[in-house]
């Protein structure tokens, strides 16, 4: 199994792929694929695949215990269950280590990387960790985009007094 497996960038995914990376990562690539040629500006990016995830869930032995306790929760809410939560949670040091070592190929490449999901909007935080890996670009819900901005703008400040300390 290859990390070619586990990634796809947006000019490779069309609507077509919503099985492969999901709804708004197929739409991102469908956009990439349909405006850029048409002038229009959208930054490259790419998406974990659902293959990704089912390797990291039996990587870390997590089928069992989440067959276990499927009984216990509401199908309609699964994400928000606290008996599984914190598996999922994006600020677990392997979905950290993964995403570091893709804005890192992305630098090494030239290319600009931005991520879309729901975690910089909930964990300030995890955020910060995004500016200081040196993500170019983050989509936030619009009930956090002030909190989550201010945020950033600290930590970018933050990191900058650092790197001059060095």
């Amino acid at each position: 199994m290859t990390n070619e497996n586990f990634i796809k960038w947006f000019r490779e995914l069309s609507i077509d792929d919503v099985p492969l990376v999901g709804g708004k990562n197929a739409s991102l690539g469908e956009m990439f694929r349909e405006l850029t040629p048409k002038g229009v500006k959208i930054p490259d990016g790419f998406a974990v695949t659902a293959e990704a995830y089912r390797y990291f869930i039996k990587s870390s032995e997590l089928e069992d215990k989440i067959q276990n306790t499927q009984s216990d929760m509401n199908p309609n809410n699964i994400r928000d269950s606290e008996i599984i939560s914190h598996i999922f949670d994006e600020r677990n040091d392997a979905v950290k280590s993964m995403i570091s070592n893709v804005i890192k190929v992305a630098k090494d490449m030239d290319k600009k990387i931005g991520i879309c999901g729901q975690a910089p909007s909930d964990f300030p935080e995890f955020a910060g960790f995004l500016v200081k890996e040196g993500i170019d670009s983050i989509s936030l819900n619009s009930d956090t985009v002030l909190k989550t901005t201010k945020k950033i703008v600290e930590f970018e400040t933050k990191f900058k007094e650092t790197e001059k300390q060095l």
